[in-house]
């Protein structure tokens, strides 16, 4: 028997990453929670809302349906990338989405099983409501309850300096490149002879085939971050069937991140990973968006390609983390 679709009034009707409204019953009367939806079991439903996660029961839900995304103005590139910081760093997280947000204050506190620093650590941007020892308090306490070290992942300023008297150490320092897309595409070579670029909305056998061992090993956590992405896009580069290089990005509010660029070291100092990034900076073009991505400051040959193709250091972080308590296990 053909199964039917889902009622528009069945929450399940949106797939996960998409975004919903949610009409519950809470105590004294109804509320909505309106936002991605992150995740969806036999119980309960998650939806990711400005303010966190809300876990509603689906017993308690009263309507539900698909809504479309928020709408942005579209802004010309060349103002968005006099983009703050601040605000560049808030939207990155759209290109590796954690899979548990909790709101502390204007703070983000993220959790994702321990899989990448960046999807298990506190992005201090804004007022915290507390001051910052307490804050970082607040932090310590999140993390252990989910048996993971404390985190942040910030630029240098008064929370790095509280990090630092509380004994926290700096690891991977990161630099943030920016560029006009169309710039990077007109100033990338011509790819190596007889290669093929397939661009698809979802991962394949041979995406994942390109990609590192760690994100294969992790590979169901990190698929079900890849399912929250804005927008993805994923590039797999191969010649005669063999995969040379993958990566993939994702769009959001007018710009397009590059990530998880990875070029099979037997096919290393062939252009793949300019080729790479000439197709995403291609495919940010035709969407009319700015272009960025997340490297480290000790990656100097990757550098020195970003700024062959234009791009250049809009800002740099790194990563604080307390040291781990006893029950702590590392961040993979």
């Amino acid at each position: 028997m053909q199964q039917q679709p889902p009622h528009p009034g069945d929450p399940d009707a949106a797939p996960i990453g998409g975004r919903v409204v949610i009409r519950h019953r809470i105590p004294g009367g109804q509320t909505d929670a309106l936002g991605q939806l992150v995740g969806a079991d036999r119980e309960t439903l998650t939806v990711r809302t400005r303010r966190g996660d809300v876990r509603v029961p689906r017993g308690n839900v009263t309507a539900a349906k698909p809504v479309p995304p928020a709408a942005f103005r579209r802004r010309p590139v060349d103002e968005l990338l006099g983009t703050s910081p601040d605000a560049l760093q808030t939207l990155m997280t759209s290109g590796l989405p954690p899979l548990q947000v909790q709101r502390l204050g204007e703070w983000t506190l993220r959790a994702g099983a321990g899989f990448t620093m960046r999807a298990n650590s506190a992005l201090p941007i804004g007022d915290p409501g507390l001051p910052i020892p307490a804050a970082l308090d607040q932090v310590e306490k999140f993390y252990a309850a989910r048996d993971l070290p404390a985190r942040v992942q910030v630029a240098d300023g008064p929370v790095a300096e509280h990090a630092r008297q509380r004994g926290w150490e700096p690891s991977a320092p990161t630099w943030v490149m920016t560029a006009d897309p169309a710039a990077a595409v007109a100033t990338l070579s011509t790819p190596p002879d007889g290669v093929t670029v397939a661009m698809a909305p979802a991962t394949d056998v041979h995406w994942w085939n390109g990609a590192t061992d760690r994100e294969r090993l992790h590979r169901k956590v990190f698929a079900a971050m890849l399912a929250l992405a804005a927008a993805p896009e994923y590039f797999t580069l191969s010649r005669d069937g063999q995969v040379l290089g993958v990566a993939r990005t994702a769009t959001d509010a007018g710009w397009t991140g590059l990530f998880s660029v990875h070029v099979d070291p037997a096919a290393r100092r062939q252009r793949v990973a300019a080729t790479l990034l000439q197709e995403a900076a291609r495919h940010a073009a035709e969407q009319r968006t700015a272009l960025y991505l997340q490297v480290r400051g000790d990656n100097a040959p990757a550098i020195a390609l970003y700024r062959k193709a234009g791009m250049t250091l809009h800002h740099q972080y790194r990563y604080w983390t307390a040291p781990d308590p006893a029950h702590a296990r590392r961040t993979r």
